[in-house]
């Protein structure tokens, strides 16, 4: 995120803004934006890139699930599941 600090003299008043690192989390039904200290930062992006990753297998692992389904349906009813 940049962002301006709001000191008078401050560069981030002439546009040049402060840059700082934030993971955006859902924690329950509200989303939360949590600071990412520097010395954190790869350790941070790490599980990020984990989560993404597994996200993606999930995402996988459900369209097959979706298929498995879809077919089971066409071989029991013989018509793909559609109805009359």
């Amino acid at each position: 995120m940049a962002r301006t600090c709001g000191k008078e003299n401050c560069k981030c008043q002439r546009g040049d803004k402060h840059v700082s690192l934030y993971v955006s989390a859902l924690v329950g039904k509200t989303r939360k934006m949590i600071y990412v200290p520097p010395d954190l930062e790869t350790q941070v992006r790490e599980w990020v890139r984990a989560y993404q990753e597994a996200h993606e297998c999930v995402e996988k692992m459900s369209g097959e699930c979706v298929k498995r389904l879809q077919a089971a349906k066409e071989k029991r009813t013989g018509r793909g599941g559609q109805r009359p």
